[in-house]
């Protein structure tokens, strides 16, 4: 019984030589190498369910299969971190929005909603600047981290609420 465990080990090592390049940023290989992936597991599957093979060729088939597994592993770890650190980035960005960009927008919204109320706004632009500056301020000396505000609609009024979470000890 023939089995090709020479090539399917060099094949593995070339598949994870080139997963090594995509996660480098190799522009040659700009998407993962999924597809190969996918055909050695295939293959490797084929060999597996053969039956009748001699006890040292099942002995490196074994570890074959389990260096492959632990690859794939990696792999799908490095995929997700990847990923995760993508996601990450965007919120990132859209966080970052400038202070004055979310009072422009706080400032817009609360004007539609006062208006909505039927009642005049008791803020101009600058007053509601002051009033989160000064609103952040006592949260941050109380031990919170600001994210932003928003404005919640309740009873004809409009009232504004602080995005906050608790700072982590030795932050």
């Amino acid at each position: 019984m023939d089995v090709p465990l020479e090539d399917l080990e060099k094949k593995l090592e070339l598949l994870a030589r080139k997963w090594e390049r995509y996660f480098a940023g190799d522009r040659e290989v700009p998407i993962p190498p999924e597809r190969e992936r996918q055909a050695l597991a295939r293959q490797l599957q084929v060999v597996s369910r053969m039956e009748g093979l001699p006890t040292a060729v099942r002995f490196r088939l074994d570890g074959l299969l389990h260096r492959f597994s632990s690859y794939c592993q990696l792999w799908e770890r490095q995929l997700r971190a990847r990923n995760e650190a993508r996601r990450t980035a965007d919120a990132l960005a859209a966080a970052s929005v400038k202070p004055a960009d979310e009072v422009d927008r706080l400032y817009r919204d609360y004007v539609e909603a006062m208006e909505r109320a039927g009642k005049k706004p008791a803020w101009d632009r600058e007053g509601l600047r002051r009033f989160l500056d000064g609103q952040k301020r006592r949260l941050e000396e109380q031990g919170f981290e600001v994210q932003g505000f928003s404005l919640v609609a309740s009873g004809g009024g409009v009232s504004l609420k602080a995005k906050a979470r608790k700072k982590k000890e030795g932050s």
